[in-house]
């Protein structure tokens, strides 16, 4: 599966009209800028410098292998071959090996709020853990006014016209990352440490449970090839099926089946597939997704809280009466194996017949 056609389909929301303000940010009441929402495209030609200068790096300026030239695409979008990587892999090596901290996964936040719906107090406190912990991180909103869906494939304006915006995310996150590079996380998604640490890697993730990749955290430099194949999923997918039913299948589904075919492992531990490092759950994922249950550890990083913005009522009502019958069939299966354990077959039989006939 190959990356498709041009996956980005951009605006310049943070090109200012003349004696105008800036679209997107978001000010104070004086007009302060207290954070971008919008990255701000520059013209065709422009060169956007790195915003994380590095002891160990020659200061942006000096070496053009810290900058990213960005040319617009006549059509609207970023061209393919254009993809703007912040830095060359071969001088991120280099700067590390003399001691720097510096990665390829720039420090930008990209997240969605489509439909325009005002923010829960959930996402509202996420978003302030994210200033408090990326203090100097771009934290860039995508909306219906700043990334242009008129060209998205068949699958998103489907998803619209059926009023579900978080599958329309599904492809927009992607694109954000696959043409800027950053960290893409769920308004739901609570930090707790700071990210920084893990910008070492090419790209990052993690287990949401032993069997499934998460993706209310993504992270990768500027053109990831695995992400870029998740992404060309949205190119053939339809959102309606012919016989009108949707099809709510899950970016984790789509995102782990595409992992299992690159050799991972169901296990919760740290792996490396395709590039993609896939920390445990514990790390990014601490909240049980049947039974939304926190189990955070010293290690952990951020917390998913799991709002399930993406389901309607009578789907969450549904999931969370499986979610409880799972566990109950889990705890039933872990008392007939300590049972068995501790008196034999025979002797755990008779127990429960003893108990039954109480």
């Amino acid at each position: 599966m190959g990356f498709g056609k041009d996956p980005i389909l951009l605006s310049k929301p943070g090109l200012s009209p003349a004696g105008g303000a800036v679209p997107g940010a978001v000010c104070d009441g004086g007009g302060k800028r207290l954070y971008r929402r919008s990255p701000g495209l520059e013209p065709a030609g422009a060169v956007r410098e790195n915003r994380r200068p590095s002891p160990a790096v020659p200061a942006p300026g000096e070496d053009k292998t810290h900058q990213a030239a960005e040319a617009h695409h006549p059509g609207g979008g970023l061209s393919q071959g254009n993809v703007p990587v912040l830095v060359r892999r071969r001088e991120t090596e280099k700067a590390a090996a003399e001691g720097g901290t510096w990665g390829v996964i720039p420090k930008t936040i990209h997240y969605c709020w489509f439909g325009g719906r005002p923010k829960p107090p959930l996402a509202e406190k996420c978003l302030k853990s994210w200033k408090k912990y990326c203090p100097d991180w771009e934290i860039i909103e995508w909306n219906e006014q700043n990334f242009d869906l008129s060209a998205a494939p068949a699958y998103v304006h489907q998803a619209m016209e059926a009023g579900r915006w978080a599958f329309v995310t599904d492809y927009v996150r992607l694109c954000a990352l696959v043409n800027q590079g950053g960290v893409y996380l769920d308004t739901d998604v609570e930090l707790i440490k700071p990210l920084t640490p893990y910008l070492k890697h090419t790209a990052f993730a993690g287990f949401e449970t032993a069997d499934r990749v998460q993706t209310g955290l993504l992270a990768c430099e500027a053109g990831f090839p695995l992400f870029r194949e998740f992404l060309a999923y949205y190119d053939s997918a339809q959102f309606i099926r012919p016989d009108g039913s949707l099809n709510t299948t899950t970016n984790v589904k789509i995102l782990t089946d595409l992992c299992l075919q690159k050799g991972l492992v169901c296990s919760d531990r740290l792996q490396t597939v395709a590039g993609l490092t896939i920390y445990p759950k514990e790390i990014f994922c601490p909240v049980e997704f049947e039974t939304r249950l926190l189990r955070k550890t010293r290690k952990t990083v951020c917390i998913h809280w799991f709002s399930g913005s993406w389901q309607t009522r009578q789907e969450q009502e549904y999931l969370q009466k499986e979610a409880k019958r799972l566990a109950a069939e889990r705890r039933s299966a872990r008392r007939v194996a300590i049972g068995t354990r501790l008196l034999g077959q025979k002797g755990y039989a008779r127990l429960k017949a003893l108990l039954k006939g109480r």
